[in-house]
């Protein structure tokens, strides 16, 4: 295969970037300055022109001879095929210098060193004498070492990617008199060049019979190893007579005779691959501040406690920056992706900023839709803003945007314990994960999770941070307190710029008080019926729409406020502020049936009362201690029921003195402890006075409500009088107060006291 070829044959190539026509052709070769050779030819003139092409295009030739060549492979039945010579020249004289590798290059200069010296000595002994006696003396090495090195240089031969190597240091007779012969060509015309005639030809390439199938087996998106390849080489040659080629010889196939980009098609995607294949910088420099305008969502990379629930989620955060000078404009903190989190990140922008000429977005439902972009109510209309897209599932011209979402949102992520990006340890990952589960069933939080009100606050710290930080995409300044130059911030930046548009009689577009709210209060078309307005199933009425009965309105509602809503006729007047049900009247009067339901209510909660004491008795019956005359019970559990007892009596204010130790004194305690309530739950624990049953303390998960602030009380009480906690203990007197239910009991508790005793109990703890 050459590398000249006619301009109807570089057309039948349809290579990327060249144009379409004949005469169009004809005139990029020439802007361009493609070297050419004249060729006769049986059309006009007898001669045509066949072109040198450049090192780019020439490899798009090859790799279509290649991929032709894949395509063409038949893996189950594979034939044997003919070498494909692929040379990158051609046996006709080169043309120019310029298309020539370093290597040539070098070559030819040490060739024509070699014959400037025999012509020199030509002049003497004649030119026939000269060659032979250089020759001569090269082959008897007679000759000084810069000549010697000389030699070698002009016998080099390519070492394709892995150099030059390095050529003998003898020339012969034939080979002399072929270099003197071009050399005096070339002084003959003066329009060729020395040095090009002089080059060596380039090496010559095979495509080896195996190619196509290797090509064809290697790019599978799967993107097996050689080694796999190879091994689906040899079954499907298994019965051919087609020579197999060795790990190394395939491995050096791809690695020299297919460029890199080329080398990883079909194993990747047309979206994958373009990471590495060539792109095109935008230049913002030619931007005004509030000229462009690009948003993106993005859900953040860590978990935090829903405002609502507490329970862990991960918020979606969609930001506004401006493109020329990088400043993060507005931004919006919503519990899901949605329309609504645009139109609240872009009406901070514009209100606090300015109005953008262009907002440049992806194609996300967020941004296209009717509350945006309707032609008649959608926000983007309203404001005057062109809306542009860009191609889908091409992230990379929006990298701007992208990589904000680096620089603010991962690394504030990174910063709280319960981050689970890709680059998270696993276990470090799946601990936090189960951690906050494990307190959130157990406590109604977890200490892991940051508060919504706290996110809030450090989101608003980081955008602050990120514009008032140097930018390397920002131009620089000279720092006089460091003594050097330094990017701008984004912040420094845009004061700057606006300062500049300023002095210039150019300011930024701002929304005023007046319009404000109405500007950013989506609207949509409905109908409106006998006064009313149906809007996200709710129904507004107001008098001031009869006549407009049947007539389709435009119905402007807050997003944060469904009270009411503003209802315009289709040229944007304001016809009436609508109020939710206005026109809505109960049967009777509220205070009549109020009173009615109360009473109903009341007799429901008699009712299931009974039904609730019936059950717990039966879940629970009571144990009672029962005596036994004339027997005595062990020493260790009387004085261990004495101990109880004085505990009990204690919290009542009372006091009891300490009993005789010998055996009637303790029998008589005993006596004393049967008539004590059997409710207490420690002397239920006792089932005969033989045996004591020491209840086992419960985990959190099974203990009631009750139950827990039953411990609580009992450990606050340990805590009040100066005794520390365990572990456990104390993270669950910390973290129960916090809880909805702890409050709900504390106020039964505080009011149960108050009515049994006439004073209020106050705790304090923390």
């Amino acid at each position: 295969m050459k590398n000249q070829f006619a301009m109807t044959e570089i057309m039948n190539y349809e290579l990327s970037g060249l144009p379409k026509s004949r005469r169009g052709m004809d005139k990029y070769a020439e802007k361009n300055g493609w070297q050419y050779v004249e060729v006769p030819s049986s059309g006009r003139g007898g001669v045509r022109r066949e072109y040198v092409l450049p090192e780019a295009l020439f490899e798009e030739v090859k790799l279509q001879a290649l991929a032709t060549l894949a395509h063409d492979a038949d893996i189950s039945d594979v034939a044997q095929t003919s070498s494909t010579e692929l040379a990158t020249t051609n046996n006709n004289v080169v043309a120019s210098a310029a298309v020539l590798a370093d290597w040539q290059r070098d070559c030819a200069i040490a060739r024509i060193a070699v014959v400037r010296y025999v012509l020199k000595a030509a002049e003497l002994t004649g030119k026939t004498k000269a060659i032979e006696a250089f020759a001569k003396a090269s082959k008897e090495k007679r000759l000084d070492e810069t000549l010697i090195a000389t030699i070698k240089r002009a016998n080099s031969k390519s070492g394709a990617k892995s150099g030059v190597k390095e050529g003998r240091g003898n020339v012969s007779r034939r080979t002399l008199f072929d270099w003197v012969k071009a050399f005096e060509t070339s002084e003959a015309d003066a329009n060729a060049s020395a040095v090009a005639l002089l080059a060596p030809k380039a090496r010559t390439t095979e495509i080896p019979p195996w190619a196509g199938i290797l090509l064809k087996l290697w790019s599978d998106p799967a993107k097996p190893e050689l080694a796999e390849v190879m091994r689906r080489i040899e079954t499907a040659y298994a019965d051919s007579d087609v020579e197999m080629p060795s790990y190394h010889q395939a491995r050096y196939f791809l690695e020299t005779h297919i460029g890199n980009v080329e080398r990883e098609r079909g194993r990747m995607g047309s979206r994958e691959i373009k990471n590495i294949k060539p792109f095109v910088r935008r230049d913002a420099s030619v931007l005004l501040p509030t000229d462009v305008y690009t948003a993106d969502g993005h859900t953040f990379d860590a978990e935090v406690a829903h405002p609502d629930t507490g329970k862990p989620f991960r918020p979606e955060i969609t930001t506004v920056l401006d493109v020329h000078t990088r400043m993060v404009v507005g931004y919006s903190i919503d519990l899901a992706e949605s329309g609504l989190a645009v139109l609240d990140a872009i009406s901070s922008a514009a209100s606090d900023y300015g109005i953008p000429a262009i907002f440049y977005v992806d194609n996300g439902s967020g941004y296209k839709n009717t509350m945006m972009k309707d032609e008649s109510t959608g926000l983007m209309t309203r404001m005057g803003v062109e809306v542009k897209h860009s191609i889908a599932y091409n992230s990379q011209a929006r990298g701007t945007i992208e990589r904000v979402h680096q620089t603010i949102w991962i690394r504030l992520a990174k910063k709280l314990p319960t981050y689970i990006g890709d680059d998270m340890d696993s276990q470090a990952k799946q601990a936090v994960f189960k951690k906050t589960r494990k307190d959130i069933k157990t406590f109604g939080e977890s200490k892991a999770l940051i508060g919504w009100n706290e996110f809030l606050q450090i989101a608003s710290d980081a955008v602050m941070a990120y514009n008032n930080e140097p930018h390397t995409g920002l131009p620089r300044r000279y720092n006089q307190t460091t003594g050097r130059r330094e990017h701008l911030t984004p912040q420094k930046m845009w004061d700057e710029q606006v300062d500049a548009m300023t002095k210039a009689g150019t300011g930024l577009v701002v929304v005023s008080d007046a319009e404000r709210d109405d500007l950013y209060r989506p609207y949509v078309q409905r109908k409106c019926l006998r006064g009313e307005i149906n809007l996200f199933s709710n129904k507004y009425f107001s008098t001031d729409l009869t006549q407009y009965h049947g007539e389709t309105m435009l119905v402007g509602y807050d997003i944060h406020d469904g009270s009411k809503v503003w209802v315009r006729d289709l040229t944007h007047r304001l016809i009436c502020i609508a109020e939710f049900e206005a026109n809505k009247k109960g049967y009777f009067a509220q205070s009549a049936l109020g009173d009615a339901r109360e009473k109903r209510a009341q007799g429901q909660v008699k009712r299931a009362k009974v039904h609730v004491d019936a059950a717990l008795e039966n879940m629970r019956p009571h144990r009672v201690l029962e005596h036994v005359q004339d027997q005595m019970m062990p020493s260790a559990d009387i004085k261990r029921a004495q101990n109880l007892l004085n505990e009990r009596l204690a919290k009542d204010a009372v006091t009891v003195e300490s009993q005789a130790t010998d055996m009637t004194a303790m029998q008589a305690t005993f006596d004393k402890l049967n008539s004590i309530n059997n409710d207490n739950k420690e002397l239920r624990t006792f089932a005969s006075p033989q045996a004591v049953v020491i209840p086992q303390p419960k985990s959190n998960t099974d203990m009631t409500q009750d139950e827990k602030f039953e411990r609580w009380l009992g450990l606050y009480e340990q805590v009040k009088a100066g005794n520390e906690l365990d572990a456990g203990d104390q993270d669950f007197y910390e973290l129960y107060p916090e809880s909805k239910i702890f409050g709900i009991k504390m106020k039964a508790y505080q009011a149960a006291h108050e009515e049994q005793h006439g004073t209020k109990v106050f705790f304090k703890w923390g």
